[in-house]
């Protein structure tokens, strides 16, 4: 089974769209699942290449996060704040070991 199939990765955001360039250039060519919650004021306004975008706004932030949970359909999911980034090996290397 390939691992890519088992997590799916969520960005939760707020107020740092700053950030999302970096995390979908980097994430952009993965085959895994990628969700980006925004509980920002404002939509963020630029290319969301391979991800899923989801803005929520700041008066659903706390729920906006557990809504990204509940979307996921596979076994795992990775927590990547919107201001780090989680490298491909670790994810997969995560993953292989909680299978």
């Amino acid at each position: 089974m390939n691992l890519d199939s088992l997590f799916t990765l969520i960005v939760p955001v707020r107020d740092r769209h700053y950030n999302l360039p970096s995390i979908i250039h980097y994430y952009k060519n993965t085959s895994y699942r990628k969700i980006i919650y925004d509980a920002s004021e404002k939509p963020f306004d630029g290319p969301v290449e391979n991800f899923e975008y989801h803005h929520a706004g700041p008066e659903f932030q706390h729920q906006s996060y557990l809504n990204a949970y509940k979307m996921s359909d596979t076994p795992f999911l990775i927590n990547c704040p919107d201001d780090d980034i989680m490298t491909h090996d670790s994810i997969r290397r995560c993953t292989g070991f909680l299978k």
